[in-house]
């Protein structure tokens, strides 16, 4: 995982990248995304905006695994906002 430092931009917004390669084993090959989750926060806003880019991380990777990925991160966000209210 590699986390940029967290910049500002002229408007204000605060903005965090992370970094990340998800990597999986299918029917005993490698497979994987790479990944990045972009967090901005507006000036006046107390929320964070969160984007996922996600890409295959070798040509030939079925777009399936992209949609896994992306549901995969989707659930353990849902399961923390989840915890958090709780």
């Amino acid at each position: 995982m590699i986390e940029e430092p967290e910049m500002e931009t002229p408007k204000g917004e605060l903005i965090k990248r992370i970094s990340f390669n998800y990597i999986f084993s299918v029917s005993g090959q490698k497979q994987g995304t790479k990944n990045q989750l972009i967090c901005t926060k507006g000036p006046r806003e107390d929320y964070h905006r969160v984007e996922l880019e996600s890409t295959p991380a070798e040509p030939g990777t079925p777009e399936e695994w992209v949609e896994r990925t992306v549901k995969i991160l989707h659930g353990i966000i849902m399961d923390w906002l989840r915890d958090k209210r709780g």
